[in-house]
């Protein structure tokens, strides 16, 4: 492939998965013969970006630069954010959309939401992951959308031989400067979960700051690489809440063979499956009784740990990255609203977990 694609990306921010995503499936274009410019919103030159993009995701193959304005005219031009949707349409050339969440959700009802939920509806082709965004853009503004699937670092994530979880141990992604992910609810649910079953222990991640919490709990900060699947592997069960698209972090948590409760929401309904994760009402209680009941039921966690690394087995990135390959090649060769599959329906029908414990 000779063709030249833009993707205009938002300030880099350490940690984030969806800008880490972004530049390893601009990686994935380049390495499949696409020429591609990365034009990050920071006034930075482009030598410092590329050093932030080496400490903080691993590197980038894309011709770099710095602001939004196109050097270039190019035959395709990605949006990654809300708010470069509509430079993106005034461009020249084909219009796409990388669509991770439903970044509405994101803002209070007001001008940023309405302006984020028009971002859908310009005209550009949405690539999203995970199934619940196509049904949401299809039903609200009848626009069709191809995805892949989530997916996770199989060769990262994964059982190891010596695996031996602590009997009535949790492990939660702790995030309070993403309000998506719940961080009051989950503490809440955890402060629940200890009056009920003393003995468990509680371990955080995903935060160095710590929690303003007085059970007792482990707080391990932000962790990298092996350190994550060693957690997975050394604890019973998973605990990480999202209140938009999921997060990739359950999938992992999965193909770790550890079992996981989320909240029972529409925007979890189409990705997760029954056999590895266990959903509930968003309330603590609810959340405390879940975590509770798989605590309680070693039987059942251990059907939940066989089932996710089987599930995800297939679910390795390079499958993720080939799938949205092709949702870019049939852009060029005019296929992409070709063969459609349907719009996608919940796979997760069990009933919600409900509130056996008191506040």
């Amino acid at each position: 492939m000779n063709a030249s694609l833009g993707w205009l990306i938002p300030s880099l921010i350490e940690g984030s998965g969806g800008i880490r995503e972004i530049f390893h499936k601009i990686n994935a274009l380049v390495r499949h013969g696409y020429e591609c410019h990365a034009y990050v919103q920071q006034p930075d030159p482009p030598e410092a970006i590329a050093d932030q993009i080496e400490t903080y995701y691993g590197g980038s193959l894309a011709n770099l630069h710095s602001g939004w304005e196109l050097q270039h005219d190019h035959d395709l031009t990605f949006a990654t954010a809300w708010w470069s949707a509509e430079a993106v349409a005034a461009a020249p050339g084909l219009h796409a959309y990388l669509i991770q969440d439903y970044e509405a959700l994101f803002n209070p009802m007001g001008d940023a939401y309405l302006t984020a939920e028009r971002s859908y509806q310009l005209g550009l082709h949405p690539v999203t992951l995970g199934r619940w965004l196509p049904a949401v853009l299809a039903s609200r503004f009848g626009v069709r959308a191809r995805s892949f699937d989530f997916c996770a670092e199989t060769d990262r994530y994964f059982p190891l031989p010596d695996r031996r979880p602590e009997e009535l141990s949790v492990c939660f992604i702790h995030q309070p400067e993403k309000p998506r992910r719940c961080a009051d609810i989950g503490l809440e649910a955890l402060g629940l979960l200890k009056k009920q079953l003393p003995d468990a222990r509680i371990y955080l991640y995903g935060a160095n700051a710590p929690a303003a919490v007085s059970f007792d709990h482990i707080n391990l900060g932000i962790l990298h690489g092996a350190d994550i699947n060693r957690l997975y592997n050394q604890t019973s069960v998973g605990f990480c809440l999202s209140s938009s698209n999921p997060s990739r972090i359950p999938f992992e948590m999965m193909a770790a063979g550890l079992p996981v409760v989320d909240l029972w929401r529409e925007n979890n309904l189409y990705d997760f499956p029954e056999g590895g994760v266990l959903l509930a009402d968003p309330s603590p209680a609810a959340l405390a009784e879940a975590l509770r009941c798989l605590l309680l039921d070693p039987a059942r966690r251990q059907r939940m740990a066989a089932f996710g690394p089987g599930f995800m087995k297939p679910r390795s990135m390079a499958v993720e990255y080939a799938q949205f390959l092709d949702a870019v090649d049939r852009l060029f060769d005019g296929t992409f609203l070709d063969d459609l599959p349907l719009v996608p329906t919940p796979i997760y029908r069990q009933p919600p977990v409900g509130s056996a414990l008191k506040n």
